[in-house]
């Protein structure tokens, strides 16, 4: 095997490991997001029920 090919080849494979970081790197934002969404969702909701109760 060429150097030329020696080179592609880690190219490929830190290219691979790379784009599945992003992937878990996105995973968990999405994760993050949908966990602050749930909790100004219940905050909302528990103004509502203290705007009701005044």
């Amino acid at each position: 095997m060429g150097i030329e090919e020696q080179m592609r080849g880690l190219t490929d494979e830190t290219g691979d490991k790379a784009g599945e970081g992003a992937d878990a790197r996105q995973d968990e934002a999405e994760e993050r997001a949908r966990e602050m969404n749930d909790d100004l969702q219940r905050a909302a909701e528990e103004r509502r029920e203290d705007r009701g109760r005044r």
